[in-house]
């Protein structure tokens, strides 16, 4: 049997049939250029500026001196859902400047989000007791339908619930 060794850029050989490359398609990231598109998708919490969040995405890749500037990086609000915002950040990089940009841009939107107060949201399963979102409620601290604000710990409201329970024990 004919085949063809390719080495991958994880460094693996890989022994392809020379069938295969004749009767299918195949990808080559780096034929002619090192230049590549990645995508990083983000999520946000409901309630915040979509236009802010895509400015800050914008930005950050801007700032980033791995991202090419032609093509400019683009975002895009992908979706929403009863959790977040869903946007995709797309950027095209160089690959023999080395890897990392990736982790690097995630690490500055996170550090950008924070600065912001823009927040991301969290899975849970966790349930909230009724005299917290209560307190919440009452405090304005609520999404909207009562629920705690998506950035609030499952920590924070049940120290709300507890300072509640407190305050009702010494009202009187």
């Amino acid at each position: 049997m004919r085949s063809t060794e390719v080495e991958t850029s994880e460094r693996a050989r890989v022994l392809i049939p020379n069938s295969y490359l004749i009767t299918e398609k195949v990808k080559n990231w780096t034929l002619r250029d090192n230049l590549r598109r990645i995508v990083i998708p983000v999520c946000v919490a409901h309630g915040c500026d979509p236009r802010e969040v895509k400015a800050i995405l914008l930005k950050v890749a801007e700032d980033n001196p791995n991202v090419m500037a032609t093509p400019a990086p683009s975002v895009e609000l992908d979706d929403f859902n009863a959790d977040s915002l869903q946007f995709k950040l797309y950027a095209f990089i160089d690959l023999s400047k080395g890897g990392g940009t990736g982790t690097d841009l995630r690490i500055a939107i996170l550090d950008a989000f924070y600065e912001a107060d823009i927040a991301t949201p969290w899975g849970r399963t966790d349930a909230t007791p009724r005299d917290a979102v209560a307190q919440n409620a009452s405090n304005g601290k609520t999404s909207g339908n009562g629920a705690p604000r998506a950035w609030e710990t499952p920590e924070q409201v049940a120290t709300a619930a507890a300072v509640q329970r407190h305050n009702r024990n010494f009202a009187g």
